[in-house]
């Protein structure tokens, strides 16, 4: 475990892994965090602290916990999301006995791709889940998860680390770089989102790329040049896209004169050189819509090369109308 000394040390799960070493286990949790990597520490440990014996050993515990070697911890889904015939793999599970342990724990993953149906399907069992067992639902985020599953669920929400903190954190293992910090910018704080982005160099490819295109893309006449590029990486445009929209926010927190809120922390020279180039604050605030909506088509399907050059031609229409 990487987090574990983290997670120990973290005020707001101190009494919730209190209580499960006092075996004071409800019957439902909902686990909220952005950082999957944090989010399947912290659960594991939770039950760990449930399950380890006097203590001892938490962390081995949590290791098999996480390998899926109970018996009486079971995952959910089968495939990425949760479906229909997952909750009724789960219910029909949830009333046998536990073999290995004195309760059962039942981890559904992901469980923000459920649809209603899904929910609607566990509801039950979660307002009636026997002593025996304990639900646990881990989450991204909630805004797709129904009022009536997140009122039978003691929420435990994962906060993320402050700059400073993070920074302090990651020093410990890696060496600080240009890399190093855009990995603090982009990671909201959490730790495991920040090691998965040092370990895989192309995602600092990706922010160059729009760092490229929007300190040099000036006129249309650019736009197929960039295109081309965007193109390229036609498998992560929804990433590129992303890092338009930090640059874009972080223009408004500058334009603002909120600089605790800018996340391009190590970038704020190239911020200053885009507002002088005419993207102001106004313009960000013009071009994050646009920025979204590609995003959209992206989701539905719409052609990459349409949705790549809408989104560039739109970045220079509304700084161009805004000068006028």
């Amino acid at each position: 475990m990487k987090f574990a000394s983290l997670l120990n040390s973290s005020t707001s799960l101190s009494s919730l892994y209190a209580d499960a070493r006092a075996g004071n286990v409800l019957s439902a949790y909902m686990f909220v965090c952005e950082d999957s990597a944090l989010l399947d520490e912290a659960v594991a440990l939770f039950i760990a602290y449930r399950i380890a014996q006097n203590g001892q050993f938490t962390e081995k515990v949590a290791d098999r916990v996480m390998r899926n070697g109970y018996v009486d911890v079971r995952l959910f889904p089968e495939g990425d999301k949760v479906k229909v015939d997952d909750v009724d793999r789960l219910v029909a599970d949830v009333y046998y006995t536990p073999v290995e342990l004195d309760k059962k724990f039942y981890i559904i993953n992901n469980a923000h791709t459920a649809n209603d149906a899904s929910q609607n399907k566990l509801l039950k069992t979660l307002e009636e889940a026997p002593s025996s067992a304990c639900i646990i639902l881990k989450c991204e985020k909630t805004t797709n998860i129904l009022p009536t599953i997140k009122s039978r669920c003691q929420r435990v929400e994962l906060t993320p680390y402050s700059y400073e903190q993070l920074k302090e954190i990651l020093l410990r293992y890696y060496q600080e770089n240009d890399q190093f910090n855009f990995v603090l910018s982009v990671s909201g704080g959490f730790p495991g989102i920040a090691i998965s982005a040092i370990e895989d160099k192309s995602k600092y490819a990706m922010f160059q790329i729009v760092r490229e295109t929007l300190l040099y893309m000036k006129t249309s006449k650019d736009l197929l040049h960039y295109s081309a590029k965007w193109l390229a990486q036609k498998t992560r445009v929804k990433e590129l896209l992303d890092n338009v929209e930090r640059f874009m926010t972080d223009l408004v927190f500058l334009d603002a004169k909120e600089g605790s809120l800018i996340r391009l922390k190590s970038n704020v020279k190239d911020l200053l050189t885009l507002k002088s180039m005419g993207y102001t604050g106004e313009v960000a605030l013009k071009i994050l819509p646009r920025i979204a909506e590609s995003k959209q088509k992206l989701e539905f399907n719409a052609s990459v090369i349409a949705v790549i050059d809408s989104a560039l031609y739109s970045i220079l229409e509304v700084k161009a109308k805004c000068r006028k």
